[in-house]
């Protein structure tokens, strides 16, 4: 509503921006006009193709967060790892990244992307849910069952809602039993199972 109350000449002027439009694509992705998002997001896409300093790390992102909202998680991963690429110490970008890479099932390539990540932002990473959750299930997929317990241990201490604590929790046993913990890995369990009764994985 707010676009068509502006001057032609200003919105005209405002279009030209990849930051605006992509501000726009977003609200019209929420508000349920899909085709109308998709369409702003093929002009940046052009547009980027055509200068590649349109885009800078914070577009790349946002770009890469609608795409994979559209369900277009090869092109979202592109953009995610191009923003990386720019700007090493952007956890955002890299949070992205693993999350589209382990949400396409392609774990070898995100955990890479997970030991190329710098150290300092690897650390501001694990302040983080969603990064730490992902570093977590890699390192239980890639054989450190050590470093995934410590790593689930920060994630259990921070403030998340309940689905992802139960997720965490039973991660978190998962991971003892491959440790070797049988029985830690049984407390754990339990305690899931007192904390989210209905939880057939608990079971």
């Amino acid at each position: 509503a707010l676009l068509k109350q502006m001057p032609v000449g200003v919105l005209r002027t405002l279009m030209g921006q990849a930051s605006f439009q992509l501000m726009v694509a977003t609200a019209q992705s929420v508000s349920g006009e899909r085709l109308e998002a998709e369409r702003i997001v093929a002009a940046v896409q052009e547009k980027a193709k055509a200068d590649p300093l349109t885009l800078g790390a914070q577009q790349q992102m946002e770009l890469a967060g609608l795409l994979l909202s559209m369900g277009r998680s090869v092109e979202a991963e592109s953009y995610y790892r191009s923003a990386a690429r720019i700007d090493a110490g952007n956890v955002i970008a890299w949070e992205g990244l693993l999350g589209v890479l382990l949400q396409t099932s392609r774990d070898e390539a995100a955990y890479e992307a997970l030991r190329a990540i710098p150290a300092k932002t690897y650390e501001e990473g694990l302040a983080r849910p969603n990064f730490l959750r992902s570093a977590a299930l890699l390192q239980s997929k890639f054989g450190r069952p050590e470093k995934a317990e410590e790593l689930l241990a920060r994630l259990l201490k921070s403030d998340i809602p309940a689905p992802e604590r139960s997720s965490a929790l039973l991660m978190m046993a998962s991971t003892l039993l491959a440790k070797g913990d049988a029985v830690q890995a049984d407390e754990m369990a339990s305690r899931l199972v007192e904390s989210d009764p209905l939880n057939s994985d608990a079971w």
